[in-house]
């Protein structure tokens, strides 16, 4: 029962966050929620490490593996929180959660094409089209109207972006290899993107871009602050937790449960619309994972 109470709750850290940003976003923006969200997170897993006995051990780690973080960390959080941030504040938090279900399926694809040791096979191969078509029947209302203009168009295309950096980054963690325990990894990973953020924010406030757009409310505080301390800390713990005690394979079960609860979450709490096209898009893009 341990491992399908962990599996519960990563599913619903993981597919709040929609519905959490939509309520921060309504107060703050998307760079704010970035550097936020990673900084608190950073905190919260150094403060799990400082508990754990091991984590005492000061390990010197060479200029190179602060390289690779660097760049794992700018398209693990620092530009996908942007875009994802920036794409929720012009589509609705379900649209968002489908579009995310991409992640697997983006994954998949660098692997075959950068990861000689995986082998392509033909259900895989139909898998990766299945998963293609359900994420142009998301975007079908928009392309049919013509509606390029449209902002809920480059909301979906810069949340599609986000997908797409999420997926490169986790080619990127595999080849890298496991240097250190994947606790410390993703605790490198959010210091190093609260630096990017941190110099990003700075250019966006001496540029008089605003990082607020009203006073902050309690629950937009409340909603970035769990949003920081569980989809950026505690979530990454109960992951590796997980994975040593139930596996790879019953891990990855997350990621048809995520999508399903944000999609629920949106229309439930948020009063959000289900469309055909996006019922449509999240049983073949789910259909896809399990296919691939």
């Amino acid at each position: 029962m341990k491992k399908y109470g962990m599996l519960l709750g990563i599913a619903l850290i993981w597919g709040s966050q929609f519905m959490l940003n939509y309520w921060v976003l309504m107060v703050f923006s998307p760079v704010f929620l970035a550097l936020m969200r990673s900084g608190i997170g950073v905190l919260t897993l150094n403060i799990v490490l400082w508990m754990l006995p091991e984590s005492n051990k000061n390990n010197l780690l060479p200029l190179n593996y602060w390289s690779k973080i660097s760049r794992i960390a700018f398209l693990e959080a620092s530009v996908p929180f942007i875009l994802i941030g920036w794409g929720q504040e012009r589509v609705e938090s379900s649209v968002t959660a489908v579009i995310m279900a991409s992640i697997a399926l983006f994954t998949v694809v660098w692997v075959l094409l950068f990861v000689k040791e995986e082998r392509v096979s033909k259900a895989r191969m139909m898998g990766i089209g299945v998963g293609f078509i359900g994420v142009l029947v998301l975007f079908l209302p928009q392309l049919l109207a013509r509606s390029a203009r449209d902002q809920s168009f480059w909301g979906e295309c810069a949340i599609l972006g986000g997908a797409v950096c999420f997926s490169l980054s986790m080619v990127l963690i595999r080849k890298l290899g496991r240097v250190r325990a994947p606790i410390h990894m993703a605790r490198d990973i959010l210091w190093m993107a609260t630096v990017q953020l941190g110099l990003i924010a700075l250019a966006a406030w001496l540029c008089h871009m605003p990082l607020w757009h009203q006073a902050p409310t309690l629950r937009s505080l409340l909603s970035v602050g769990v949003l920081g301390v569980f989809a950026g800390g505690i979530v990454y713990v109960l992951y590796v937790k997980l994975l040593h005690h139930a596996g790879v394979a019953f891990t990855g079960l997350t990621n048809y449960f995520v999508p399903v609860i944000g999609v629920l979450l949106g229309v439930f709490v948020l009063g959000e619309q289900l469309s055909w096209n996006i019922i449509l898009a999240l049983v073949l893009l789910i259909g896809a994972m399990i296919w691939v």
